[in-house]
């Protein structure tokens, strides 16, 4: 599969902090040869600073306005194909749903294990604060807005490079 495929809009992956959207963002983008890219990476870049520092100098309310103007700068100066791994809670602002559903196919990406695994949540910022299960919930209502759901934890990592692309095409030809 290559870039000649064309797909003509974004691809969006949420989830809970560590399910692999970087990764599997990546790797689909590595597959397809077009760009990948991770909101949160972006905004690390912007700030030139983590994303646990801007929480902590700057406070969330500046981090999620950060991630709204930068997640409408990709939508605006990329065009598609382009895969991007939102932040874990970037759907938590009700108005970023529509504008991501509108421009391309938002997946979730699912891992019901994912509270085994204390050393996933090390250094995220909002954890100093919150118990996982509760920031879980919070986050549940943009995660089950997405166009579809995959399961990490049933696939191969193959399978699921591929699961993406097969609901990314069916999501282009449904229109």
């Amino acid at each position: 599969m290559n870039r000649s495929e064309s797909f003509s809009s974004f691809l969006f992956l949420t989830g809970f902090m560590g399910v692999g959207k970087t990764y599997y963002g990546h790797k689909v983008g590595e597959r397809l040869q077009i760009p990948s890219l991770d909101l949160d990476r972006e905004i690390e870049r912007y700030e030139n600073s983590s994303v646990a520092d801007i929480f902590d100098k700057k406070g969330e309310a500046y981090f999620r306005k950060l991630e709204t103007d930068l997640l409408s700068s990709i939508l605006y100066n990329y065009t598609p194909p382009v895969v991007v791994s939102l932040g874990g809670g970037t759907l938590m602002n009700n108005a970023l749903i529509p504008l991501v559903k509108n421009h391309g196919l938002l997946v979730y990406l699912q891992q019901n294990s994912f509270l085994t695994s204390q050393s996933t949540f090390e250094n995220r910022p909002l954890l100093g604060s919150k118990n996982v299960r509760i920031l879980f919930q919070e986050r549940m209502s943009g995660y089950s807005a997405a166009h579809a759901c995959i399961r990490v934890d049933m696939l191969t990592q193959k399978e699921l490079v591929l699961r993406l692309i097969n609901h990314w095409k069916l999501h282009e030809k449904a229109g």
